[in-house]
């Protein structure tokens, strides 16, 4: 049996594809969502994303940020305070990070 490797279009037509126009909203330009989308992700009001560009293919990429629950057994306010931390020294630990 011969399996045949999709080509990019091929893939690229296997996904839904919807069309939106650029609107302003507010001081900035936004793209509605399909309410298909909204429905399938459930997406709300409220929901963070995260936008990226393939420099390659100069797509934009969107994703769902990944929203951490409470660690059990740990207080809200250290968590605040972890938080608070983390901002502080973002630049920091970022220099770590490339050691």
């Amino acid at each position: 049996m011969v399996v045949k490797e999709m080509t990019r279009e091929e893939k690229r037509d296997s996904h839904i594809r919807r069309t939106r126009r650029v609107a302003r909203m507010g001081n900035s330009l936004g793209i509605g969502i399909p309410a298909e989308f909204v429905d399938l992700f459930k997406i709300e009001r409220g929901d963070e994303f995260e936008f990226s560009i393939n420099e390659e293919t100069k797509e934009i990429i969107i994703k769902p940020v990944q929203v951490m629950g409470m660690p059990k057994g740990v207080r809200p306010e250290v968590m605040k305070a972890l938080g608070k931390a983390f901002s502080k020294y973002d630049q920091t630990f970022r220099n770590l990070k490339n050691r």
